[in-house]
């Protein structure tokens, strides 16, 4: 085959990287999969924050217990614009009771901040004069707890 090329013959031949140079391209990898790394691992060890309408409806629950320091969120379920925790605490006779409580929220017009339109306990209704207290208080509840959302592990 005269005259033809292959495309072997259009490629120069291929630079040879100095040890140096490969040297130094082997540490930039090295530092890049580092850097990497330990951000997933910071992103792992930070505790997960709890959104603060989870923190409304669990603060409504505080101040419903006779002994609030007994409270222990199991789970969380979100829809929409509704948030039901389940949780557990002590009564008054030492007895572990299960309770849940639905909270439907939406945004205060003035204020910005969230509020509750309606909430359940057991599925018996609050009544809203009760609710209309306890929406005047979520803006001390949201200042007073900004940096308090962490969600405890269950071991604690």
């Amino acid at each position: 085959m005269i005259g033809l090329k292959s495309k072997t013959d259009d490629k120069e031949p291929k630079k040879r990287l100095t040890r140096k140079e490969r040297r130094q391209k082997r540490l930039k990898r090295l530092y890049i999969t580092a850097f990497v790394l330990g951000l997933i691992v910071w992103k792992g060890l930070q505790p997960y924050k709890a959104p603060i309408q989870q923190e409304i409806c669990r603060n409504f629950v505080e101040l419903q217990l006779r002994f609030p320091q007994t409270l222990f969120i199991s789970a969380v379920e979100v829809y929409e614009r509704d948030w039901r925790l389940y949780y557990t605490y002590t009564g008054s006779s030492g007895e572990q009771r299960s309770s849940m409580i639905d909270c439907r929220f939406t945004t205060n017009p003035n204020s910005g901040f969230p509020w509750i339109e309606s909430m359940e306990i057991d599925r018996v209704k609050i009544d809203k004069k009760t609710l209309h207290k306890y929406n005047n208080i979520i803006p001390i509840v949201v200042v007073a707890k900004p940096d308090n959302l962490a969600v405890p592990n269950l071991a604690d």
